[in-house]
């Protein structure tokens, strides 16, 4: 883990708004002893962005990606998964909620076949969700972990860079770019 300075203009004029010490499953998993170090949600005080302090460093996203991911954490293979998600209720889906946001609030900003790139797309449940809501629309995927990758592009025949974001040089632009669960890192 490091502690950073803000990741959006690099301030280091940051403020508390609440610390995290409770045990954190996903932190066992790249280490124990982080769950004994005070996790902090702050304000940058020049940008307003709201992150976490300490980040995981690259190593310790690839350790938790790499077992987070895995078939013995999660209990399921990532078709189940894909499928479980993919089927869940308008209800019960925040993907659901989060493509209705988008479709009400941005579908005038937006082209007819925009291009929307899903940074940390996982499984592609998100961009499964916004094809189904918003027909026409182009999607891509960018995920570290090569065997969801994989899956996204399978299920939803798009295109999906493997890796993470600063290894991942893009070509053309995209109309929308979407970082679901992404930026704590």
């Amino acid at each position: 883990m490091k502690y950073t300075d803000c990741i959006i203009c690099g301030s280091k004029d940051k403020s508390t708004l609440a610390k995290q010490q409770f045990k954190d499953k996903y932190l066992e998993l790249v280490n124990p002893e982080y769950n004994k170090v005070t996790r902090k949600w702050v304000k940058c005080e020049t940008c307003g962005f709201i992150y976490h302090d300490p980040l995981l460093n690259q190593t310790d996203t690839k350790i938790l990606y790499s077992k987070f991911r895995d078939n013995s954490f999660r209990n399921e293979n990532p078709d189940d998964y894909f499928d479980r998600i993919a089927n869940l209720s308008p209800k019960e889906s925040e993907n659901h909620h989060k493509v209705a946001w988008l479709n009400d609030n941005l579908k005038d900003l937006l082209p007819r076949n925009c291009k929307v790139l899903d940074v940390g797309c996982g499984g592609g449940v998100f961009l499964h969700a916004l094809k189904k809501k918003i027909p026409g629309c182009q999607v891509y995927g960018l995920e570290p972990t090569k065997e969801f990758a994989d899956l996204t592009a399978r299920k939803l025949s798009c295109l999906v860079f493997t890796g993470n974001f600063g290894d991942i040089i893009f070509d053309g632009e995209y109309d929308l770019i979407i970082c679901n669960h992404v930026l704590e890192h």
